[in-house]
């Protein structure tokens, strides 16, 4: 199976990528880039901005 979450770095969705990304779900991470500190391991980052509509496409 495979999830995207556009974020996925904050307080909560930390802990949420973490648990599936444990549970064997194939990851992928929509965000700016600017937090990979919480980024957890074997998530696959995909990095834009969702409000530019056109490079986002």
């Amino acid at each position: 199976m495979k999830v995207l979450f556009i974020g996925g770095t904050g307080i909560i969705s930390t802990a949420v990528s973490r648990l599936t990304v444990e549970k064997g779900i194939d990851l992928y991470l929509f965000n700016r880039g600017m937090n990979t500190e919480f980024t957890p391991k074997g998530a696959h980052v995909i990095t834009g901005n969702i409000n530019d509509f056109e490079k986002t496409k």
